[in-house]
């Protein structure tokens, strides 16, 4: 897509739930490994998610709520 409207090169700033900030970021890194262009990958996940150990796993903490309805 970013080929098609001519913007391969510049900067671009990925803003995504921080909890699949990661692998978001490592997939557009290799999908872009082999292009002689490629845009600067910016990551910015906007927060740090606040976790603890609950009755059924990890669980988001209160400071977190509101965030994720469910």
């Amino acid at each position: 897509m970013l080929k098609q409207h001519q913007r391969a090169t510049g900067r671009v700033l990925v803003v995504q739930d921080p909890t699949m900030q990661r692998r978001t970021m490592a997939t557009f890194a290799r999908v872009c490994r082999d292009e002689p262009a490629s845009p600067h990958w910016i990551s910015h996940p906007g927060f740090t998610p606040a976790l603890h150990n609950g009755k059924e796993g990890v669980e988001f903490s209160e400071v977190n709520s509101g965030l994720w309805a469910r």
